[in-house]
């Protein structure tokens, strides 16, 4: 059997399994091969799997990656390599004895598997027709063949230079092939024979976009809506252009504008849902989204962002079936999994988010990120032994990794390896010396090793670190109850209660203590809050029915007996005496770049590299020392409210707020600074600021600093007196603004 760290995609397994058979096979032959190497690989993934990847299945159209034309002239190694010959069973695909095959759309713009009966272009080469040569590329451009529909536009050119729709389409392929400033010569050719086409106007403008010119871009977008308003592909490009500027209330009009034109068009719903979704109006988001789906169920992003919607709304079950109908559309999508892991963990359905990230990790096998979320699902369900082989798997793919240690130091801990669970420990602290969760767990090791002083030392230097950390105040009354210190048990229960009301297990410790106290009635209150947030609780039941027949409370005692029988039964839920933080199998920091990279990745139809980010909190600190001293220089006080801004100062009875930042994504991270700002002026109970100032790390480009004049000229100086600055040398710089220093 092969390790899941090896294991590769299925559509790779059914390329090597067709090789190993000769290069002929049934379906059952595939996949018992498959399943003898790797075993548990579902029998309905690897049929569709194989329905996907044969050049002639009418079925392979319903794959994810099969929902653009292509044809297999130029085909795709992942996914063109099988023939069907009869009903279950295939051979390898071999163009010469097959034919070509094509994905094509038919005159009624269905997708749909048929023979690629094209000669191939050479054989139009003597034609002197450049109507017929455009025709010749337009039909090369449909099946992707875009080098060969560019000699086809070309040829047209040189026999007419003033054919207008051949500069048009020579744009688009060229395009298509990213060579974006080809793209725009020729569309401006092709302007210039025919100012009055608002397609190649709306056509330039998207080859702008793509080039990152935005401003130029919507001026594009402008001219094709003067000659064309009803245009609804117009409106909903020329809102993308304004959003990526930040004008989000013209992008807003431009969207909904769009959708009153062309209600049944799934992207601009989804699009508009997108600009929702960023200013927080989940409602009006979810129902855009809904509506995009509605008109295109396949749409595999529409759906995630409605999980996404749904997530942050708290309706958990409706985000999972969201986020499934997504991972059914696109299987191969890892992030679809991740996030369903995510939610399905969340919720404590542990053995389904488990799967979840089993189906990840087959995408990508060296991710420590899911190893170690897969680690702590299984150690949720007590399956310690995998848990323990998943963290360990994580710490090979990222030394680093603090979570998974944290996680093997509790496993060690509850099975009373103590000794290792401070081996363990010792690397947390030795990668974050104050790490919570490696001064806890060492001291309960030292405390199980009978090491009282050092234990209650650990406990309380915890405590005094991280008075907001819940886990050091209840292993510190846990600590204190066993002493015998009975009132200081009691107020560290409290303290962590004050910092996780909601927690079952800490109700019922402090219910036990209250009894040991012969405080019955106060225990008999802390029982019900325990199972009224975990009515699984089987513990909490049966001391609940114990001490309310102790009380005489007979109604509570039979319905708490009842309910005991009935949980006992179907739950055995083992209670861990290491409380497993729900915080560490919570969502990681880079889930909000995913969600926005997700919806570039849909406005764009193609996937674009994140940007990571680097060590710019240190370049912030020093950046925002620096200008203090300088403004100090120049006898100007400062404050800092890291809350809201960075920087506040007055100067000359007006109010100065400055956000400073690294320019990364230059008009991403201006955008945000902007916000952050607007953010500050609405604050109630404060005063405005009367001009705001961002401070970059180096001069802006040309862009960017467009971007920031044309957000006054629009927007109106008195609502956006937003302007940007820079260190040169010991001094700094701002532009449209004179300081007056």
């Amino acid at each position: 059997m092969v390790a899941m760290s090896e294991i590769p995609p299925v559509w790779q397994m059914i390329k090597d399994a067709i090789d190993a058979l000769d290069g002929r096979a049934t379906h059952a032959e595939i996949r018992e091969h498959i399943q003898t190497k790797y075993g548990d690989i579902s029998d309905a993934m690897i049929k569709t799997e194989i329905n996907f990847c044969s050049v002639n299945s009418p079925t392979r159209i319903y794959g994810p990656e099969n929902q653009d034309p292509r044809s297999t002239r130029n085909p795709d190694e992942r996914y063109d390599f099988l023939f069907r010959v009869e009903r279950g069973t295939v051979m390898k695909y071999d163009p010469h004895i097959h034919g070509y095959w094509e994905i094509a759309q038919d005159t009624d713009g269905r997708m749909v598997v048929r023979q690629d009966v094209m000669d191939d272009a050479d054989v139009f080469l003597e034609t002197r027709d450049p109507e017929e040569l455009r025709r010749i590329g337009d039909r090369l451009e449909e099946r992707r063949r875009y080098v060969e529909a560019e000699l086809m536009y070309r040829m047209a050119i040189d026999l007419d230079e003033e054919y207008h729709a051949a500069w048009n389409n020579l744009a688009l392929v060229l395009e298509k092939q990213g060579r974006y400033e080809e793209a725009k010569e020729a569309y401006e050719k092709s302007i210039a024979i025919n100012p009055e086409d608002p397609a190649t106007w709306s056509n330039l403008a998207d080859a702008l976009i793509e080039m990152k010119s935005f401003s130029d871009a919507e001026k594009a977008y402008k001219r094709a809506l003067d000659l064309d308003k009803e245009n609804p592909v117009t409106w909903n490009n020329y809102g993308l252009a304004l959003e990526e500027q930040g004008f989000y209330e013209d992008a807003e009009r431009a969207f909904r504008t769009s959708v009153r034109l062309n209600p049944n068009d799934a992207v601009a719903w989804g699009n508009l849902g997108d600009l929702l979704e960023r200013d927080d109006r989940l409602d009006e988001a979810e129902n855009a989204y809904r509506r995009s789906v509605d008109l295109d169920p396949d749409h595999s992003d529409a759906w995630y962002m409605l999980g996404w919607i749904l997530e942050q709304m708290e309706r958990y079950d409706e985000a999972i079936e969201a986020y499934r109908w997504s991972s059914d559309i696109d299987p191969n999508d890892i992030e679809i999994w991740k996030k369903l892991g995510e939610v399905l963990q969340y919720e404590n359905r542990f053995s389904e988010a488990s799967e979840a990230y089993r189906r990840a990790i087959r995408i990508d096998p060296n991710d420590p990120h899911l190893w170690r979320s897969f680690g702590w699902v299984q150690l949720m369900t007590n399956e310690s032994n995998t848990a323990e082989k998943s963290f360990l798997k994580a710490i090979s793919y990222d030394s680093k990794d603090v979570l998974s240690r944290i996680g093997i130091a509790v496993i060690q801990t509850e099975e009373e390896y103590y000794s290792r669970t401070i081996k363990t420990c010792d690397q947390i602290l030795s990668i974050e010396p104050e790490n919570p969760y490696g001064l806890v767990l060492t001291a309960i090791a030292k405390w199980k090793q009978n090491h009282i002083e050092e234990a209650e030392t650990l406990l309380e230097k915890s405590t005094g670190i991280h008075p907001d950390f819940y886990l050091g105040w209840r292993h510190l009354a846990l600590f204190y109850q066993e002493q015998k210190k009975h009132e200081e048990a009691e107020e560290a229960f409290r303290m962590a209660l004050d910092l996780e009301p909601d927690y079952a297990d800490l109700h019922y410790e402090l219910g036990v203590l209250l009894m040991d106290l012969g405080r019955k009635r106060e225990a008999l209150e802390e029982f019900k809050e325990a199972v009224t947030i975990d009515g699984k609780f089987v513990q909490a039941w049966a001391r609940l029915a114990l001490l309310a027949e102790e009380l005489g409370i007979t109604d509570l005692m039979e319905s708490a007996k009842n309910t005991y029988n009935e949980v006992s039964k179907k739950h055995k839920r083992k209670r861990s005496p290491v409380l497993i933080p729900p915080e560490i199998a919570d969502y990681d920091e880079e889930d909000m770049e995913e969600i926005e990279s997700r919806k570039r990745i849909r406005r764009t139809h193609e996937i674009q590299e994140l940007v990571e980010a680097g060590p710019s909190q240190t370049f912030t600190t020093e950046l925002i020392e620096k200008f203090v001293k300088w403004l100090e220089e120049k006898g100007i006080a400062s404050k800092q409210e890291p809350d809201h801004v960075d920087i506040i100062f007055q100067m000359k009875n007006r109010t100065y707020a400055t956000e400073v930042k690294s320019l990364r994504n230059e008009i991403e991270d201006i955008r945000d600074a902007v916000g952050r700002l607007l953010q500050y002026n609405l604050l109630p109970d404060r005063k405005p600021a009367d001009v705001w100032l961002i401070l970059a790390d180096e001069k802006p480009t040309e862009a960017g600093l467009v971007w920031i004049s044309n957000l006054r000229q629009r927007m109106s100086e008195e609502k956006f007196p937003v302007y940007i600055g820079w260190q040169k040398d010991a001094d700094f710089i701002f532009d449209g603004i004179d300081l007056g220093f």
